[in-house]
């Protein structure tokens, strides 16, 4: 399951929770969250880093081309 879109500190951290609760694998993509403020954007971030897979847009891109 990829993940994008705003509020990288709220509803996409949550979503990603959720759906791990729910049985699904999230991973996130780094390129595609935002917030409005930059610090807690990064923190958010750097706490799905230890939880999920956190990926550039263009690393899956790839990864997809190659399979």
């Amino acid at each position: 399951m990829l993940l994008s879109g705003c509020l990288t500190d709220g509803c996409v951290l949550w979503t990603a929770a959720y759906a791990m609760h729910e049985g699904y694998y999230p991973v996130i993509l780094r390129d595609c969250v935002a917030s409005f403020d930059a610090t807690r954007h990064e923190r958010a971030l750097a706490f799905m880093e230890t939880k999920w897979p956190v990926y550039g847009l263009s690393e899956v891109l790839a990864a997809w081309q190659r399979a």
